[in-house]
C-alpha cells in the first residue's frame, strides 16, 4: 500500500509513530558525531511530539526477585 500524499504530519499517512531506541546510546553516538556541546534535546524533539516513555527491564525483573 503506498502513502497518501495529501496526508500531511508523516510520509508514511499514519495517525501514530512509535519510535523504539536506546535513548542513552543514541544520545552517545550523537554526540560523538556531532561534538558534546551539540543539543540532543533539541534534536531529537523534532521528532516527538510528547516526551519520551522509558522503560527498564531491569527495574522490572528486580521487582520479581
Amino acid at each position: 500500500m503506498l502513502p497518501d500524499e495529501s496526508v500531511v504530519g508523516n510520509r508514511f499517512g499514519l495517525d501514530k509513530v512509535v519510535f523504539v531506541m536506546h535513548y542513552d546510546n543514541a544520545e552517545a553516538i550523537f554526540h560523538h558525531f556531532y561534538g558534546d556541546r551539540a543539543d540532543f534535546a533539541g534534536y531529537i524533539h523534532k521528532f516527538c511530539s510528547s516526551n519520551y516513555f522509558t522503560f527498564s527491564l531491569k527495574d522490572e525483573c528486580e521487582k520479581y526477585d
